[in-house]
């Protein structure tokens, strides 16, 4: 089990003797914090963040702490591209939507776009990241440059007294509304 600060429990043996790791991880792995408007979602460490694939389970592990109507920006490298067949048939126009819910066989990625499709109906996304533009506008998410290019987007549709949610790690961060 490991969070931003690195490794803080390991076990190995049959699941049913390494349970209690995962007591560990309740406390160890997840922030209990209120809902958000706008949340800025870093992926952490360079191995999260060189897929698009891989990036999206930062903004699944937070997706929870984002208000409807909300706004959460990704952001990501992706410097090694798409990482997902799934998600590079979609926007290479070779898959739809009508498709990913009635699937004759699965392609890695199916569920990152089921996911994306339906998180949308609930808040915007938004990506900083050095994938073409074309790429994240057929995934129906804003595209930014630059982190200021996000702020001034933020300011402008949220407004100025606008609170901004920063998570740093997210993609070793479960976040969770409080109870």
């Amino acid at each position: 089990i490991a969070n931003s600060s690195g490794i803080c429990d390991l076990s190995v043996g049959h699941p049913s003797s390494t349970s209690s790791i995962s007591k560990s991880f309740g406390t160890n792995g997840t922030k209990d914090i209120g809902k958000h408007k706008t949340m800025i979602i870093s992926t952490g460490k360079e191995s999260s963040n060189n897929t698009l694939s891989k990036s999206l389970s930062s903004l699944w592990n937070c997706s929870n702490a984002v208000k409807n109507d909300g706004f959460a920006i990704l952001l990501a490298e992706c410097k090694l591209g798409i990482g997902s067949d799934g998600i590079q048939s979609f926007i290479d126009g070779r898959m739809d939507m009508d498709r990913l819910k009635k699937p004759s066989q699965y392609i890695d990625g199916m569920e990152n776009l089921l996911y994306i499709a339906e998180i949308q109906k609930k808040f915007q996304l938004g990506l900083l990241s050095i994938l073409p533009t074309h790429y994240t506008k057929k995934l129906n998410m804003i595209p930014f440059d630059g982190i200021k290019q996000v702020m001034d987007y933020v300011l402008k549709n949220q407004g100025q007294n606008q609170k901004v949610e920063v998570i740093s790690d997210g993609a070793r961060t479960l976040l969770r509304q409080n109870s």
